[in-house]
């Protein structure tokens, strides 16, 4: 006989056999999954309790039989709908504004997608038809999501049909014109929507609106799954035809190791690119080609399919390209995800002399504090003043400033500065205006693109900080003007604090809307002597002591070490032997002598030293770069008047007046230039 067991351990004992049989059962219950192969269930809604969603409009209750909002059964008597295929629980409604608002929403928040792909959501959906449509324009069952908070979309949503029946809207217009889900007997449907997108979290809501008697529905078993999907890695990218080539690239998440076969597709019809933009390979020799991923693939594996671009079809200006996943083909539950469009952005070549508008000088690294100091100078190769409405500064990172209003004067440069007040800029004395905003150079390298009013790339300097580009530090980089300015073998140094900044004896090298260190862009006109006077008229109106000072030292003047004994002086014109030579004005005031008497000439007189203790001119004979393009025709006598003659670059040299002067008259008591340390 066998000891009697104590009567705890008696109550549960069975047969090893019984018990292991239960035990097999038992787990083959709790394992069986619901995912189909490859597919991942990441939420599940059974609607057994209300324990993972929250009550966001309206309530859940009841007023009777027939109004209520509730969590419900079949077998239960407290509403007067039946419904077929549902479970044993399920969410309910009739008449929902008797108890609470009508519409009534639910929602589900902080559900974890992170690292999934391929996303789609499953839910049945059922309403009774009771012999005879009841379901009105305002009434709607509504299903939405969104990822990361990036606002929601409609996944699913039901309207009446002209049966006044619940039917899938499927164009959005408000009107059910897809199936049917109400039915004499409740039957609940399933339906199935993919989600775009992927992320870190996802929402989703369901809202209700069913306000009037014998208007109902029922809602069950919601889920959110995972399935093996191919995708592009990103939705859109750019490439200059000068690139000569680039990829487009496709990737799998999850897969299910079945083979999974997709087509890239050209798709002409949303493109202004065309084939002919493309050559030797798809998409030039044919709209659509097949990538395949084989049942070995691991998540995450990539595709590419090389596009290589034609330079020689003319000048087009930005074009676009559409490329689209399609035409799916495995052997499991694989989906085209998302982004399933790649949207190429193709800009014409761009050789760096043929542009009109080049970059010709930078300053990412100015010394102590960046801000305020840094530019970027443009250089107009044209023979003609370009003004630059409607286009782009760009730089690597995204950030770009428009350029409205800035003009590149013919063979002349202009200098976008992020300040355009020398006291807080670092003294850029030449800075046509506070352009550059957005844009912040960036020391250890960056791109800056210039784009015309069409979008169309007219330049790129892509720098790197050190590497094979000159490594500046409280100095600009300088092109010196030879063939291409995207090479940095073509820039030097600045070693000069040049006249482009003001005269405050310290600072950053550099030479701000002007020639500067090694460089040859301007065209010139050369003056060649030594120390002494010079008598010059210019045959331009406009001319003050700030367009001087660019080419050599100025000094006594406002604005150019006005402590200093004058080397400038203006003549006010006329005959009138009392006139004194006049130093007493400022940097912007005219020279050319605009006020002179009918008939006498204007002008001024300026000293050019032998050796100028600074660090701005050279040592004797001086060569002074006049900017603009020599004059080749005949001089005629209203070239030279003083007025304006549109010819920016003609200097007179001599005595240009129409009487004898006494040099007497200027203050020559100490005309030795300031010195510098």
């Amino acid at each position: 006989m066998m000891p009697a067991c104590p009567p705890r351990l008696c109550a549960v004992s069975m047969s090893m056999a019984a018990w292991t049989a239960g035990l097999l059962v038992g787990l083959l219950l709790v394992f069986v999954p619901r995912d189909a192969p490859g597919q991942t269930t990441i939420f599940d809604e059974p609607f057994d309790d209300d324990s993972q969603f929250d009550v966001t409009q309206g309530m859940l209750a009841q007023n009777g039989d027939a109004e209520y909002f509730i969590l419900a059964q079949n077998a239960s008597p407290e509403i007067n709908k039946s419904y077929a295929g549902s479970g044993t629980n399920f969410l309910a409604g009739q008449n929902i504004d008797e108890v609470g608002s009508d519409p009534a929403q639910i929602e589900w928040t902080g559900i974890n997608i992170s690292g999934e792909s391929g996303l789609e959501f499953t839910g049945e959906f059922g309403e009774v038809l009771d012999g005879s449509g009841d379901i009105e324009e305002s009434d709607f069952l509504r299903v939405e999501y969104q990822i990361d908070g990036g606002g929601y979309q409609t996944l699913i949503e039901f309207r009446g049909d002209p049966n006044d029946e619940f039917a899938v809207d499927t164009d959005g217009d408000d009107v059910g014109d897809g199936q049917s889900i109400s039915s004499n007997d409740g039957l609940l449907v399933s339906f199935m929507r993919n989600i775009s997108g992927t992320g870190s979290t996802l929402d989703f809501r369901f809202t209700a609106s069913v306000g009037a008697a014998d208007e109902d529905f029922a809602i069950d078993d919601f889920s959110i799954t995972s399935s093996p999907a191919v995708q592009f890695t990103a939705s859109s990218g750019s490439v200059n035809e000068a690139d000569g080539s680039t990829a487009l690239t496709v990737e799998i998440l999850n897969p299910d190791g079945n083979e999974v076969d997709v087509d890239v597709v050209f798709d002409t019809g949303n493109s202004s690119a065309d084939q002919s933009d493309f050559q030797d390979r798809f998409p030039a020799t044919g709209t659509d080609t097949t990538i395949t991923f084989g049942s070995g693939a691991n998540d995450g594996d990539t595709k590419t399919v090389p596009l290589n671009l034609n330079e020689n079809d003319g000048t087009e200006g930005e074009e676009t390209a559409q490329f689209d996943l399609q035409n799916l083909s495995m052997g499991g539950d694989a989906t085209i995800g998302a982004p399933s469009t790649f949207d190429l952005t193709i800009q014409d070549v761009v050789s760096e002399h043929d542009g009109d508008v080049l970059i010709t000088e930078l300053s990412p690294n100015p010394g102590g504090s960046d801000s305020g100091k840094e530019y970027i100078e443009l250089y107009n190769v044209t023979e003609s003043d370009i003004t630059l409405d409607g286009w782009t500064l760009r730089e690597q990172g995204g950030d770009d400033d428009d350029l409205d209003g800035v003009t590149v004067p013919a063979r002349g440069f202009a200098a976008l500065c992020e300040d355009d007040d020398p006291s807080s800029n670092g003294g850029i004395n030449n800075c046509d205006i506070d352009y550059v905003n957005s844009i912040t150079l960036v020391n250890s390298g960056d791109e800056i693109i210039i784009e015309d009013d069409t979008n169309s790339e007219i330049d790129r300097v892509n720098y790197d900080g050190g590497t094979n580009w000159p490594d500046p530090n409280g100095q600009a980089m300088i092109f010196t003007g030879t063939t291409e300015n995207n090479n940095g073998d073509n820039w030097t140094l600045a070693t000069e604090r040049e006249r482009g900044y003001t005269q405050d004896e310290s600072g950053d090298d550099g030479s701000p809307g002007r020639n500067g260190t090694g460089q040859t862009l301007q065209p010139t006109t050369e003056i060649t002597g030594s120390a002494g006077w010079r008598m010059v008229s210019a045959p331009m109106s406009s001319v003050n002591a700030d367009t001087l000072a660019q080419v050599s030292l100025v000094q006594g003047v406002d604005g150019h070490f006005p402590n200093a004994a004058p080397n400038l002086y203006q003549w006010p014109g006329g005959t009138d032997d009392n006139e004194d030579w006049d130093a007493s004005f400022s940097a912007t005031d005219d020279l050319t002598g605009s006020g002179a008497p009918s008939g006498a000439a204007g002008g001024f007189i300026w000293y050019l030293y032998d050796a100028a203790e600074t660090e701005f001119t050279d040592t004797p004979p001086f060569t002074l770069s006049v900017p603009g393009a020599p004059r080749t025709s005949d001089v005629t006598t209203s070239s030279l008047s003083g007025e304006s003659s549109g010819n920016s670059a003609f200097h007179l040299l001599g005595n240009p007046y129409a009487q004898s002067f006494d040099l007497s008259a200027l203050n020559l008591s100490n005309q030795d230039a300031i010195e510098h340390e």
